[in-house]
C-alpha cells in the first residue's frame, strides 16, 4: 500500500489553492489523519510492543507492518502532538485556508454541505472523515485493527475516535455525547454501527462505526441512488405525459417549492389524482425549475421493507444532502395499513420535525392523509380529471407518430377512444405502447382492435372478489329479439359512442347536475337473453364487462355493504367498465316500513346505492326477473328500460338455428321448425337442449339427430317441472322410447 499524498501545497503565487472536488478535500484531511495515526501508533508501540512471530501473520498486525502502512511521504514533516491539536481541530485546522479559498471562488464541497445541513461541529465532522478512511483506502482497516488491539475490528471504535480527535487539554470522555444514538451523526444516518461478531458484543466505547453507503457516495462525488434506498425506490410506470390543468397545477407547485426554499419552513404538499395523471412529472418539473432533484419512495414497498423507519431516516438524510425534496408515492396505501402504517406515519412526522424541509405525498384522494402533519404548513392540490378534449388531444398526438401499419381515420379513432375510456395521460400512453407492440398480429390485425384492447387492459378495475369479469362472446347477429327491443339496445351503444358530441360539444352536460351516466334496465323471465345482451353491448363498444357478485357485496356488518358499493363505483368510474348487476332486485329491492333496526339499515343501504347510481358517470346495466320488486326511486333513475319477452315461434326457430354450430354434424331427420312450434321455451332452454343433444350424439358416435334433440327436450321439460305428453311431441313421441333412459345407460355402462 502506498501512503496518502499530501495535497495541500500552495500555488506559485503563495496563496492557498481551492479544492478541485470533494475527494480532493477528503484526501487532504486523510493526509493529516496519517500523521495523527502515526503518533498514536508510536505511543502504542512504546507502551506495548507487538510480536513479530511469522506464524501469527494475518492474526496479529505487527509493529513493523503498521509502520509500513503509515509511512509518510518525504514532504510531510513530523509534528508535535500540540501542533496538531489547534483551535481549528485536529484535521480541520490544516485545511481551513484552502476551504476558505474554495468558498471565495464559489466552490461547493460535499463535506462542507454535510457540515452546514446537519449542523455538525468540527469534532463531529472529523469523526465522519476518520470513519470514511477505510472506504477510500483499505490500508486503514489494518491500522484501525492495530489501534483497536483486535484484528477483527477494522473500523474506528468510539474510544479510538475520542482519543484521536478530542481537542488538546480536553478530557476525551466529554465528547462521548457526540457519538451517542441521539446525536446528529447517528440519528441522521450519517454514521452507522458495524454489526456482527466482536464489533457488536462489546462495550459502548468498543463499538465500531462506519459511514453509511449513501453518505460515502456523496462525499466521494459519486452519482447514483444510495443502495439502501433501492428496495423502496419509486419508478412511475404510468406518470408519463403532462397533467390536466397543467398551468394552474404548475404554478401552485412552483409556489410550494419556492416556499420551502425561501422561508425555511417545513412544507408538506399533498398532490391527489389518479394513477397516470402526471402527478410525479408535475412535481419533478417544479423541482427542476428551482435547480432541485427529487427523491421518490414508494409507500407500498416501504410497507414491505424489513425496517421502514431506518430506510426513512436515510431517505430524509439524502434529501438534505442532495437538495432533493422527498416524495412519498402511494401514501394512501400507508394510511390504509394498520399497525405498520401507523408506525411509518409516526416516523414521518418525527423526521419532518427534525430534518424535513419539503415533502410531497402522492395520493388518489387527499382525505386519506389529511390528518397528518397538523403542526406544519400543509398544502392540498388535486389534478383534475382530463376532459374528453384533452384525451382526444393525447390520442391524436400518439397516433400521429404511429408507424407501420398505418392508422386509418385517426381522428375518428381518437374520438371513439376518448369517449369510451376515461384514461389519464399516462394510461393513454401505456395503452398505445401495448397496442403498438401487438398490432398486425392475428388477434389484433388493426389499430382499432389493438387500441381498444390496450385501453381495456389498462383501465381494468381492481374489484377483486367483488365482481367477475365476463369475456363477451356474443355479437349483434347472435341476439334474437323483436326489432323494437333491438333498436333500444342499439340506443345504449349510441349513447356511449356519441357521448362527447352530445354532452360536451352540443352543451347538454351543462344542463345536467346529476345523472350524467347511463343506467339501463333489462327485465324479463330467466333465459330470455339479458346477460347475452350485456355481452353484445360490451363487445360492440369494446369495453370491459363486470358482473357484480351480490354475495360478496352484501354484508351483515353495518357499513360494510356501503364500503363495498363505494369501491365498486369508484373503480368502475376510473376504469370505464360496464357494471352488470344480475338479479338486481336482490340489491335494489323496495324500501320497507321501518319497524326495527334491521329495516332502518336495509333502507340506508338502498338509499346509498341510489345516490351512487345517480352520480355514476359510466354505463350500469341492471337485470331482473321481477321488475315489480324494484324500488320506485330506482326506476326514476333508469334512462333506458328494455323488456325481454318470451320468444315466439319465429324467434325460437332463429334461436334453434343459431344453437347448432355449423361445425356440428347434423342428421337429415332434424326438424327445427317443429321444435320451434311445439315447445314454448326460452333461448336459454334451447341452448341447453342443443348442448345436451350434442353430447348424446357424441356418445353414440353419430351425427346429431331428431332422436337426440327430442330426448334432450324431454329432460329440459322435466327440469322445468313439465311432463312430456304425446300431443306435444306429435310424430316424434316414439323416438323417446328408443332413446335409452339415464338409468339404463348407467346400468349398461
Amino acid at each position: 500500500m502506498h501512503s496518502m499524498p499530501a495535497t495541500g501545497v500552495a500555488p506559485s503565487d503563495g496563496g492557498p489553492r481551492p479544492y478541485a472536488s470533494g475527494l480532493d478535500l477528503v484526501l487532504d484531511m486523510l493526509s493529516v489523519l496519517d500523521e495523527r495515526l502515526t503518533e498514536m501508533v508510536d505511543r502504542m508501540r512504546r507502551g506495548l510492543p507487538r510480536t513479530e512471530d511469522p506464524e501469527l501473520r494475518g492474526i496479529v498486525i505487527t509493529d513493523t507492518e503498521v509502520a509500513r502502512l503509515l509511512e509518510r511521504s518525504s514532504s510531510a514533516a513530523p509534528r508535535a502532538d500540540g501542533a496538531l491539536r489547534g483551535i481549528g481541530g485536529v484535521l480541520w485546522g490544516r485545511v481551513a485556508e484552502r476551504l476558505a479559498a474554495t468558498r471565495s471562488a464559489g466552490g461547493v464541497l460535499p463535506l462542507d454541505v454535510v457540515r452546514e445541513r446537519f449542523g455538525l461541529s468540527v469534532f463531529e465532522l472529523e469523526c465522519l472523515v476518520t470513519c470514511l478512511a477505510p472506504e477510500v483506502d483499505s490500508r486503514y482497516e489494518k491500522v484501525f485493527g492495530y489501534l483497536n488491539d483486535d484484528v477483527t475490528r477494522r473500523h474506528p471504535t468510539v474510544s479510538l475516535l475520542l482519543g484521536l480527535l478530542a481537542p488538546a487539554g480536553a478530557a476525551p470522555i466529554r465528547y462521548r455525547r457526540r457519538l451517542v444514538p441521539d446525536a446528529p451523526l447517528l440519528r441522521a444516518g450519517l454514521l452507522t454501527w458495524v454489526e456482527g461478531g466482536a464489533a457488536t458484543n462489546t462495550s459502548y466505547l468498543g463499538r465500531c462505526l462506519r459511514v453509511d453507503e449513501g453518505v460515502v457516495r456523496f462525499l466521494l462525488d459519486e452519482d447514483g441512488v444510495a443502495p439502501e434506498l433501492v428496495p423502496a425506490w419509486y419508478t412511475p410506470s404510468l406518470d408519463a405525459g403532462g397533467a390536466a390543468g397543467g398551468e394552474t397545477i404548475a404554478a401552485a407547485l412552483d409556489a410550494c417549492v419556492a416556499a420551502g426554499l425561501e422561508s425555511g419552513e417545513r412544507v408538506v404538499c399533498t398532490l391527489a389524482g389518479r394513477p397516470g395523471a402526471g402527478r410525479f412529472r408535475a412535481v419533478a418539473v417544479a423541482c427542476a425549475t428551482h435547480g432541485l432533484g427529487l427523491l421518490p419512495i414508494d409507500g407500498r414497498l416501504l410497507l414491505r421493507h424489513e425496517d421502514p423507519e431506518r430506510l426513512l431516516v436515510r431517505a430524509f438524510r439524502d434529501s438534505a444532502l442532495h437538495a432533493a425534496p422527498l416524495l412519498l408515492a402511494h401514501a394512501d396505501a400507508v394510511a390504509a395499513d394498520g399497525e405498520r402504517g401507523a408506525g411509518i406515519r409516526q416516523a414521518l412526522e418525527r423526521l419532518v420535525d427534525e430534518r424535513g424541509w419539503l415533502l410531497f405525498l402522492l395520493v388518489e384522494e387527499a382525505a386519506a392523509v389529511r390528518s397528518w402533519f397538523a403542526r406544519h404548513r400543509c398544502l392540498e392540490l388535486a389534478i383534475p380529471e382530463p376532459t374528453i378534449e384533452e384525451r382526444v388531444h393525447h390520442w391524436r398526438d400518439l397516433l400521429a407518430g404511429a408507424v407501420e401499419p398505418a392508422v386509418t381515420d385517426a381522428d375518428r379513432l381518437a374520438e371513439a377512444l376518448a369517449a369510451k375510456f376515461r384514461l389519464t395521460p399516462g394510461q393513454i400512453g401505456q395503452a398505445f405502447h401495448r397496442a403498438a407492440s401487438a398490432v398486425g398480429s392475428a388477434e389484433e390485425p388493426d389499430w382499432w382492435t389493438a387500441l381498444h384492447r390496450g385501453a381495456r387492459e389498462v383501465s381494468a378495475p381492481r374489484l377483486g372478489e367483488l365482481a367477475q369479469r365476463l369475456e363477451p362472446l356474443y355479437r349483434w347477429d347472435d341476439l334474437v329479439l323483436p326489432a323494437p327491443r333491438m333498436e333500444l339496445l342499439r340506443d345504449v351503444a349510441r349513447h356511449v359512442t356519441y357521448r362527447r358530441r352530445v354532452m360536451e360539444e352540443w352543451g347538454f352536460e351543462a344542463m345536467m347536475s346529476r345523472g350524467r351516466g347511463l343506467n339501463v334496465l333489462f327485465a324479463g323471465p330467466p333465459g330470455t337473453g339479458k346477460t347475452m345482451a350485456a355481452e353484445v353491448i360490451a363487445n360492440a363498444l369494446r369495453m370491459n364487462l363486470y358482473r357484480i357478485d351480490l354475495a360478496a357485496v352484501v354484508s351483515k356488518y353495518i357499513g360494510e355493504t356501503e364500503k363495498n358499493l363505494a369501491r365498486i363505483f369508484k373503480e368502475a368510474q376510473y376504469s370505464d367498465a360496464i357494471l352488470f348487476f344480475d338479479e338486481a332486485d336482490a340489491l335494489f329491492g323496495k324500501r320497507s316500513e321501518v319497524k326495527d333496526a334491521h329495516d332502518r339499515y336495509a333502507n340506508i343501504e338502498i338509499n346509498y346505492l341510489l345516490q351512487q347510481m345517480e352520480s355514476y358517470r359510466g354505463l350500469a346495466i341492471l337485470a331482473t326477473n321481477l321488475r315489480q320488486n324494484l324500488d320506485d326511486a330506482l326506476l326514476r333513475r333508469i334512462h333506458i328500460a328494455i323488456e325481454f319477452p318470451l320468444p315466439g315461434p319465429e324467434e325460437r326457430l332463429r334461436i334453434w338455428e343459431k344453437s347448432l354450430p355449423s361445425e356440428a354434424p347434423r342428421a337429415a331427420d332434424i326438424d327445427l321448425p317443429f321444435l320451434a312450434r311445439a315447445f314454448d321455451v326460452t333461448g336459454g332452454n334451447i341452448r341447453n337442449i342443443a348442448l345436451a343433444a350434442a353430447f348424446l350424439a357424441a356418445d353414440e358416435g353419430v351425427a346429431i339427430g331428431m332422436a337426440h334433440l327430442v330426448s334432450a327436450t324431454q329432460r329440459e321439460l322435466e327440469k322445468l317441472g313439465k311432463r312430456a305428453v304425446r300431443e306435444q311431441f306429435g310424430e316424434y313421441f316414439d323416438l323417446l322410447s328408443r332413446a335409452p333412459s339415464p338409468a339404463a345407460r348407467a346400468a349398461s355402462a
